[in-house]
């Protein structure tokens, strides 16, 4: 997380993540200096949390898109599980579930301006999540937009004279 600024883009579909035990994740954000309760948390909602919810300029900098739900009821019962934790018929996967969606109402609660929805098509033929062309352009029309912003200032100064640089 700390190597991917100053720009975070976070992609959520259907599955709440990988939750490590325990302390594996406690040996991780105490890597950091992060205080938190660990407990039951993805790798991907630490990930967010640290990187992004507990910094103001971080979260100036960050989008999450959600996909929308495929067509889980046209895929095979295997392969809906591998997309969706409602999908799955495991132990944990409706608590996982659950979690997911607190994830994204808080992330829409708290960064309404910076989460945007897409839709992808399922290629029942070819077993893959297809049509992201225009979720592709919809990143690339808001890291343009906050390139723009953030390098503005830079593109406004007077050129140096070619004594400065050398100074």
């Amino acid at each position: 997380i700390n190597r991917s600024r100053p720009f975070l883009i976070g992609l959520i579909g259907d599955r709440y993540g990988w939750v490590p035990p325990p302390e594996r994740m406690e040996a991780a954000v105490g890597e950091v200096g992060y205080q938190t309760d660990v407990r039951d948390k993805s790798v991907t909602a630490l990930e967010i949390e640290y990187g992004v919810l507990e910094t103001a300029d971080q979260r100036r900098r960050s989008f999450f898109y959600f996909r929308d739900p495929l067509p889980y009821d046209q895929m095979p019962p295997e392969i809906a599980r591998a997309y969706s934790d409602a999908h799955n018929p495991g132990p944990a996967a409706a608590d996982a579930a659950r979690r997911l969606a607190v994830l994204k109402d808080r992330l829409r609660r708290e960064m309404p301006d910076r989460v945007r929805s897409y839709h992808a098509e399922w290629d029942a033929k070819g077993q893959a999540v297809t049509g992201l062309e225009d979720w592709g352009r919809k990143v690339l029309e808001d890291l343009w937009r906050e390139m723009d912003e953030a390098t503005r200032p830079f593109i406004a100064a007077p050129v140096p004279t070619w004594q400065e640089p050398e100074r």
